[in-house]
């Protein structure tokens, strides 16, 4: 009796490992995947260079990333903050640019929020840490990011609005910058825009 109960326990513990393995599987594979039709659509390529750091990715990185900013977790950042992702316990600083990269290269395959979403999205923030550093993500989503209608990506923001490349913006410009990634309108108010660039750039430096 005893021989056939430790039997059983074992093929059940051994049940629950190949299928914990073959979860791990389809994870890699669905994640990667994904990431195979951003590397086709532009997404990844070319790699971002080494140089130093903008005042305006700085900024971008303190105020929009906080304390997720070169955050390290095992098996992965993503994978680590799990739970208070998925319970809506993070705060303003609680997603890192793995996670918003993943989340906007997952929309352009399924837009939706299905439970396979969310998971796709895990997998491909956790493949994302592993292919680079986060000012190199940065690099990489901010040649994407929305700044108002028919205004994508940093370089194109910064001369549209204000006529030199984003190497050249000060605090205030990167900070007024990044205020219209959160809400384009604000350049039909003057003072509105000026007021939470203002806001920006005082949190993001608060420390």
């Amino acid at each position: 009796m005893i021989g056939l109960v430790f039997r059983l326990v074992t093929g059940v513990l051994s049940l629950a490992v190949a299928l914990f393995a073959l979860g791990i599987g389809f994870l890699w594979y669905d994640g990667s995947r994904v990431l195979d039709r951003a590397t086709t659509s532009g997404w990844l390529a070319p790699k971002p260079d080494a140089a130093p750091m903008t005042v305006f990715e700085d900024t971008a990185s303190k105020y929009m990333f906080g304390r997720t900013w070169n955050e390290t977790g095992f098996p992965c950042r993503t994978a680590a903050r799990f739970w208070s992702h998925y319970t809506g316990k993070l705060d303003r600083d609680g997603l890192s640019i793995s996670q918003v990269m993943a989340r906007d290269i997952s929309y352009e395959v399924e837009a939706s929020q299905s439970l396979r979403s969310q998971v796709r999205q895990l997998s491909v923030s956790c493949l994302l840490e592993g292919r680079g550093n986060d000012t190199e993500l940065l690099r990489l989503w901010l040649r994407r990011a929305r700044f108002g209608p028919g205004i994508a990506g940093v370089d194109a923001a910064s001369q549209t609005i204000f006529n030199k490349a984003p190497s050249l913006l000060d605090q205030t410009e990167a900070a007024k910058l990044i205020a219209l990634i959160y809400q384009p309108s604000l350049r039909s108010d003057a003072a509105e825009w000026n007021k939470r660039g203002q806001a920006i750039a005082q949190a993001a430096f608060a420390d």
